[in-house]
């Protein structure tokens, strides 16, 4: 899973998106059509290299390194019965 950084500056209707910002699908109107456009790109694991090294060079930009969640190492807990007394 990746995230999603604006690759052109462009004008949304909560103000001006900078080069650089990582946004959210939810925070942008016409989400879609700005991904059509690349004014917005997908940053994921495979993508991230090139992606790094085209905000570097042409905007002095370090993009943030995309983290993949890891999953708990927790055992399963063994199930114990409970027998209910009356007193």
């Amino acid at each position: 899973m990746g995230y999603f950084i604006c690759r052109r500056a462009f004008r949304d209707a909560k103000g001006p998106i900078p080069v650089g910002t990582v946004v959210k699908e939810t925070d942008i109107k016409r989400f879609r059509y700005r991904c059509n456009e690349m004014h917005i790109v997908e940053v994921t694991e495979s993508t991230y290299a090139s992606w790094a090294n085209f905000f570097r060079n042409k905007c002095g930009i370090d993009i943030p390194k995309v983290t993949v969640p890891k999953k708990p190492t927790t055992k399963p807990v063994a199930k114990t019965k409970t027998v209910a007394t009356v007193k």
